[in-house]
């Protein structure tokens, strides 16, 4: 199985839950300020024996002195388990700050699996904490990779609390008749006749290199897609189609033209217009296509009206600067669509979904892997 059709079988990460602030007992550096935010955590299976040999634990400092992480204690059911190690020779949270603790094993003997009670123990300057088995939990099911986000059921996460906002690429808000984007059961209703991008503002969720999988339903012919390594509204890159509304530009007669020229509102810019995938890239406001490829094996009907078409998936994946594009119909065999290279935007961001216009569409499922 390919990682990248392996994102449908990713673990389940709490993202949800309410956060419990500890506060760190200091043995030796009283005059520190150092207090951690226990976040949330990931479980991975990487040889693919069904147990968990990796790791993820999202930590903040809210204090003002950085916690400098030199050792750390696993125990599974009261036992010390030594094979345990941090993926780097130490970690820094900064204060304050957010960082990802990377623990691995090579021991299937040290492994943990659904059901076991794990404790944390985090050593560093000063301080000893335990996070213990109440919150580090262990699904029922592993893979090789760490879900970093899974909207199957948007009914049951706090959007706003968690981040996601939406940036308006044009400044009339001439759109019509679009009650915006809310939840409606378990899917996210992208009813705006207007262009705009969702995206998720949160530090604690940026990724460098990953999976994005995203179910759409068209209502309209106009334009979805993914958006990723989000800097700002004015950089990052984009993968999409449309059949119509080519940009917002394109469509609301402002200042500015589309592609190879900055765009005071941001927002993509297609190069085609009927039924091609398009990968780009924004930097600084410009617009750049990296890739455009009609679907072999499907397309996307030009639907108009009440009609709607899909769902469809769209599976982002990239690493470094390695951006590889599939889809299909949901339940068929996903198509290589394109691969491409490029470096303008090497850095972790965010991640969120755009639409131009494309009113009463939905999105059924998101899911961030990293």
């Amino acid at each position: 199985m390919s990682p990248v059709i392996a994102v449908i079988l990713l673990i389940a990460l709490t993202i949800a839950a309410i956060a419990i602030i500890f506060t760190i007992t200091r043995d030796t550096l009283d005059d520190k300020n150092i207090s951690l935010l226990y976040k949330n955590h990931a479980v991975a299976d990487r040889d693919g024996d069904e147990l968990g040999d990796l790791i993820l634990l999202d930590v903040r400092n809210i204090g003002t002195d950085d916690a400098e992480v030199s050792e750390v204690i696993l125990t599974r059911n009261g036992i010390a388990m030594d094979s345990w190690v941090m993926s780097e020779s130490s970690y820094t949270v900064a204060g304050p700050g957010t960082t990802i603790i990377s623990l691995e094993t090579v021991s299937a003997s040290d492994a943990v699996n659904f059901g076991h009670e794990v404790t944390i123990t985090i050593i560093g300057n000063g301080f000893s904490k335990i996070f213990s088995s109440d919150d580090i939990t262990i699904p029922d099911v592993l893979s090789g990779l760490a879900v970093f986000f899974e909207g199957v059921d948007f009914s049951q996460i706090n959007l706003a609390e968690m981040g996601w906002v939406e940036y308006q690429y044009t400044n009339d808000h001439s759109g019509g008749g679009g009650k915006g984007i809310y939840v409606s059961g378990p899917d996210l209703i992208l009813d705006e006749n207007d262009d705009v991008l969702y995206y998720v503002l949160n530090d604690d969720f940026k990724v460098k290199n990953g999976i994005i999988s995203a179910d759409f339903v068209y209502g309209d012919n106009d334009g979805l897609g993914i958006a990723f390594r989000i800097i700002d509204e004015l950089n990052y890159y984009w993968v999409g189609l449309t059949h119509n509304h080519n940009g917002p530009q394109a469509r609301h007669g402002e200042t500015g033209t589309s592609g190879g020229a900055a765009n005071t509102f941001g927002g993509p810019f297609f190069s085609s217009d009927d039924g091609a995938f398009e990968i780009h890239k924004i930097v600084n406001g410009v617009d750049t296509e990296l890739g455009l490829v009609y679907p072999t094996t499907f397309s996307i009907p030009n639907i108009v009206g009440m009609s709607t078409a899909g769902p469809y998936r769209f599976i982002i994946s990239f690493n470094d600067n390695t951006l590889s594009f599939q889809s299909a119909p949901v339940g068929n065999t996903l198509e290589e669509i394109f691969t491409v290279t490029d470096s303008s935007l090497p850095d972790a961001g965010y991640f969120g979904v755009f639409s131009l216009g494309c009113d009463d569409s939905v999105l059924e499922q998101f899911t961030v892997s990293a």
